[in-house]
């Protein structure tokens, strides 16, 4: 027999936390919400209302269906007042500690028989349990947002919960609140998010990479593959506070790459993200008085200011894991170059590889980059001689064969620039000069870089003159990234 559930508890009053109080209530329960401090009780009560409103404006819920609804819902900050409920559901935000924190406590507060359930989106519901001393009564309840619309609720069950708290746990969702429910091991994201979120993280890449708008990505969905919104639009409905976490722990559950986080989104500044989404930044830089600054339209404006944004946001201190890919890419090329050679760092981003250039004895060293931001920050370590701004994606504003050397470090690693740059790399660089680019590893065929570098082989404007063994470069999150350098001799 199932257990029957009469009061519930929610623990957290925002988004989430306010719809799962509302259905629970429309279904005819009594329900306890409990905040953390007077104010965010009182938005969460005027949340609920404002869907309660919503809903009898449409005609979705009666006069009376409201009323009787909002009198089941008692709203306090003592989370105490959960402790006679029969199922407390928390819905606290996506922070591991705060939420093993906090099953300690209800632990400790409920009565024997409660079940304690999450509404966590990612986190393993074995941690959560695992605070507890009722492992067998902790389950994971994933509701989707907005809760009084949308049917889903994925169960998670842990190897520590009991087969009966997941039977009950099931009847309720589905006899009690008329959600469909589906099955999910516990595994960081689940059914749902370990398919969404990577499809988000690559609308995020694509959006990086300047390859297509904001606007058109979502489109594209929309009208070519009948979602109700784009990927875009979707991460800002769930909430950028949500999606933050969710790519490392679905990269440390799964091991998956589709998973790691986007460039732009190392910091995940919801000021970058948000202004970056919008393709309206504001651009501002302190202009290096002894340097020669020259600004070329090259109609990449929104892609420019993304950068701008994500260079405000940048760590430029130079330590040892931003040192690796500039000194590997800077010591070839100085290898190859001829002493007073003319070295055109292309992408010079913040400066790093200019500064390295300049230990290595180089002084006559020209900056190029798409981003003003960044490119303030190259003015300001002091080692160029020109900074000049465009994209690689055009015709580069020298002359032929200007450069005793190129290099470009960092550029080619993210997707953002193509193969079809080369030719012109080749071209400013002079005969008998050096080519010099870091890739990450696999990504030089994946990405197509052997086939147009093979082209310029075959067509004799330039020769491979040395390609490095992999250089591991450590990730953010613990994993290795291997890094080559290439390096051509123009013809």
């Amino acid at each position: 027999m199932s257990k029957v559930i009469e009061n519930v508890g929610v623990v957290g009053c925002g988004l989430m936390g306010s719809g799962i109080a509302e259905v629970a209530a429309r279904a005819g329960l009594e329900v306890v919400v409990t905040e953390s401090s007077q104010s965010t009780v009182e938005a969460g009560m005027a949340r609920v209302a404002t869907s309660l409103k919503r809903a009898m404006t449409s005609g979705r819920l009666t006069e009376a269906d409201h009323d009787a609804t909002w009198r089941r819902i008692a709203f306090g900050h003592e989370l105490d007042a959960v402790a006679d409920c029969d199922l407390v559901v928390e819905a606290v935000a996506e922070d591991e500690p705060m939420k093993i924190e906090l099953f300690g406590r209800l632990d400790a507060l409920c009565k024997p028989a409660a079940v304690l359930a999450s509404n966590t989106s990612s986190i393993p519901i074995m941690k959560l349990a695992r605070a507890t001393k009722r492992e067998a009564q902790v389950i994971g309840i994933h509701f989707f947002n907005p809760v009084p619309v949308l049917p889903l609720v994925e169960l998670v069950t842990s190897l520590l919960t009991s087969p009966q708290t997941a039977t009950d746990m099931e009847h309720f969702a589905t006899d009690t609140l008329g959600k469909t429910v589906i099955r999910a091991r516990d595994r960081a994201g689940f059914v749902v998010n370990a398919l969404l979120i990577p499809y988000i993280l690559a609308a995020i890449r694509m959006l990086e990479s300047g390859f297509a708008t904001a606007d058109d990505i979502d489109t594209g969905m929309v009208k070519g593959c009948a979602h109700p919104m784009g990927p875009l639009r979707l991460a800002d409905l769930i909430g950028l506070d949500t999606v933050r976490p969710l790519p490392n722990r679905c990269t440390a559950s799964s091991k998956s790459s589709c998973t790691r986080r986007p460039r732009c989104c190392c910091e995940w500044s919801r000021r970058a993200y948000s202004a970056a989404r919008r393709g309206a930044v504001s651009m501002s830089t302190d202009r290096g008085s002894r340097l020669r600054w020259i600004y070329a339209s090259q109609g990449t404006e929104q892609l420019s200011e993304r950068y701008d944004v994500w260079a405000a946001d940048y760590n430029s201190d130079l330590d040892d894991l931003q040192w690796r890919a500039p000194q590997a890419g800077a010591g070839r090329c100085a290898h190859f170059a001829r002493p007073g050679a003319e070295i055109l760092d292309a992408g010079c981003g913040t400066g790093l590889v200019g500064v390295a250039l300049n230990e290595l004895g180089h002084a006559r060293i020209v900056g190029f980059d798409l981003s003003t931001g960044m490119l303030a920050q190259s003015a300001a370590r002091g080692v160029y001689a020109e900074l000049h701004q465009g994209s690689l994606l055009d015709r580069l504003p020298f002359d032929d064969g200007r450069f005793g050397s190129v290099v470009s470090v960092g550029v080619f690693t993210t997707g953002h620039v193509d193969g079809s740059a080369f030719a012109e790399l080749a071209r400013v660089t002079a005969p008998g000069g050096h080519v010099t680019i870091t890739f990450l590893d696999g990504a030089f065929d994946s990405l197509g870089f052997r086939v147009e570098q093979q082209r310029l082989v075959d067509s004799g404007a330039w020769q491979v003159a040395e390609v490095t063994e992999p250089l591991a470069l450590l990730h953010e999150d613990g994993d290795d990234i291997m890094l080559r350098v290439w390096t051509w001799r123009v013809l």
